[in-house]
């Protein structure tokens, strides 16, 4: 699926990586094998997301990779020919992106820092296209904020979805993409979370919902291997199972269509449509009448029955 195309399918590699050097390229590599088209990074440091005394501080430690590293992965998914898509969680997240933003083309205003003005208005001037997380916020909470923000609207989409490890299928919420679409006037995207071991089958049904229901962005957790757990591996899918689900969305994009396109096959049915004849002889410069017409099968070049009133009250020309 090229860039044109209506949906775009995000592979999250979020901490899958382990904080593991070479298991970050092999996601890297995996994701763009599966056919993703935005791969998307949490780019944090430690001690800028968190207190010492928070229950995460020393997992976010051993997850941490330097600056220079965070450059040398992005640099790699620029010679793979993906786009790149960063999580903002902290000041140092942004402005890693900030020195990379030539080479990022979407940068993500996450639930938690949401409510972080300062943060959130830096985040918009990088001028990208920007997804905001909205999970756990409520209408009224998600107005506000598109109110204060008007200015950075065109580049704005707004992200439904939430982590619940895993998200109950209860929890969903496939309308709120139809409803949230009307009522803002928003590119939307959705991001899916459902247990990846338990869902086998909704796992890979809910991205295709959700496309149906209008979002024009998918993101999906990847693991190299869901068994080895570790970090955010609830919803990941593994790379084959990656692949398998963009190509359904695939058949699902086949499937959905184009809403004001008649393609050839439909073209070629209107040929079997009834086409107006005439029920009596009509001479040559005679008033038509409706009563001397009729609908009848008969060849292609036939009038539709939709041109009527542009035959009854002329003259017969024959």
């Amino acid at each position: 699926m090229n860039s044109e195309k209506r949906v775009k399918i995000i592979a999250e590699i979020a901490n899958a990586h382990q904080g593991s050097y070479d298991a970050m390229k092999a996601l890297i590599k995996a994701s763009t094998k599966a056919g993703a088209d935005i791969i998307k990074f949490q780019i944090y440091k430690y001690d800028y997301i968190a207190t010492k005394d928070y229950y995460q501080y020393e997992d976010y430690k051993k997850l941490f990779f330097r600056k220079e590293l965070w450059s040398e992965f992005i640099d790699y998914t620029k010679t793979l020919h993906k786009e790149i898509a960063v999580d903002i969680l902290d000041e140092w997240g942004f402005n890693i992106a900030k020195e990379k933003r030539k080479d990022i083309s979407y940068v993500k205003i996450t639930p938690s820092i949401f409510l972080d003005d300062t943060l959130c208005e830096n985040i918009f001037t990088l001028n990208l296209k920007t997804f905001v997380g909205v999970g756990g916020y409520k209408f009224h909470e998600i107005d506000t904020f598109l109110k204060k923000y008007e200015k950075y609207r065109s580049n704005l989409v707004l992200f439904l979805g939430f982590q619940g490890f895993p998200t109950d299928l209860k929890n969903i919420n496939i309308s709120r993409i139809v409803y949230y679409k009307n009522k803002f006037e928003c590119e939307i995207g959705f991001a899916d979370h459902c247990d990846a071991e338990a869902e086998k089958e909704m796992r890979m049904l809910i991205p295709q919902f959700a496309l149906i229901a209008g979002a024009r962005y998918i993101e999906k957790h990847i693991t190299l291997n869901r068994k080895s757990k570790g970090y955010d591996y609830y919803s990941a899918l593994e790379p084959k199972e990656f692949k398998d689900m963009i190509r359904k969305i695939k058949r699902a994009l086949l499937i959905f269509g184009k809403p004001y396109h008649l393609n050839k096959e439909e073209e070629n049915y209107r040929d079997l449509f009834r086409k107006i004849v005439y029920r009596n002889d009509v001479k040559q410069g005679t008033i038509i009448k409706k009563e001397d017409l009729g609908l009848r099968r008969a060849d292609k070049e036939g009038l539709f029955a939709s041109d009527l009133p542009n035959i009854v009250g002329k003259n017969e020309q024959k």
